[in-house]
């Protein structure tokens, strides 16, 4: 029979130790590694079973805590938004797809799924849907431009509309400013209105001057959308987009 102080193995957490016996059904145990405690049954200690709820489990780096992940069979939206943010910072197999993630890592707090789920349930926005049916999503860098830090004081939920409007072609832009391409001896300022269609502004002389024009109608593109989804979006997100400035280097 199992007493307090027997130590065990599990087949993915490391050693545990049994604090306390009361039955087969009733074991109170620690983990060594993180200090968890929990209460299980005396078959799943010794096949090794017993889950570390302390551990960085997920990408290595994510830890689910005590709360249930899943009700009535499905992953609870709040674990699928840190898992997947948790992946672009920390999965290779990511940064091999997407490159521009590499530079991304997650604060300490939000690497705590019960902190993160807390903290989406203050969130404006969070939970709700576009005027298409789409959930609003997590956004990085409108708050504090060129952020790559997830982290409470940078994220917020956002319409895909204005979440879709920053992101950037990177490599497949070209060699020029962002907005501008070159056609014969012209310089061709383009809009994406975060779609696949590319709006004409007009043909320029010099690369500047193309710049100029994109850099004119992206923000006034962004004030359209702030203006739009004012009444449902966080009053910080309002205010970055309302101030928002593209510059040169973007």
């Amino acid at each position: 029979m199992m007493q307090e102080g027997d130590v065990f193995k599990t087949k993915s957490y490391g050693g545990l130790v049994v604090t306390k016996y009361i039955n087969s059904q009733d074991v109170h145990v620690m983990f060594i590694n993180t200090g968890y405690q929990t209460v299980t049954l005396a078959s799943n200690i010794r096949q090794g079973l017993v889950k570390d709820r302390l551990s960085r489990s997920i990408c290595g780096v994510g830890i689910t805590g005590d709360i249930e992940l899943k009700v009535n069979g499905q992953y609870l939206k709040e674990y699928m938004i840190w898992k997947g943010v948790l992946r672009r910072c920390y999965s290779e197999y990511c940064h091999n797809t997407r490159p521009t993630y590499a530079e991304c890592s997650m604060s300490k707090d939000f690497q705590y799924f019960p902190y993160f789920m807390e903290w989406c349930s203050k969130q404006t926005g969070f939970g709700s849907l576009d005027d298409k049916g789409r959930p609003f999503t997590l956004d990085k860098d409108i708050l504090i431009k060129g952020n790559k830090l997830y982290s409470e004081d940078a994220c917020c939920f956002v319409p895909y509309e204005i979440n879709n409007s920053f992101l950037k072609r990177g490599n497949k832009r070209g060699e020029y400013l962002i907005g501008v391409c070159k056609r014969k001896d012209r310089f061709i300022a383009l809009l994406s209105r975060g779609n696949s269609i590319q709006n004409f502004l007009g043909s320029f002389a010099t690369e500047i001057e193309a710049f100029d024009a994109y850099k004119q109608a992206k923000e006034a593109h962004i004030k359209s959308l702030a203006e739009k989804w004012k009444d449902q979006i966080d009053s910080r997100v309002y205010a970055a987009l309302i101030n928002w400035e593209i510059s040169i280097n973007d």
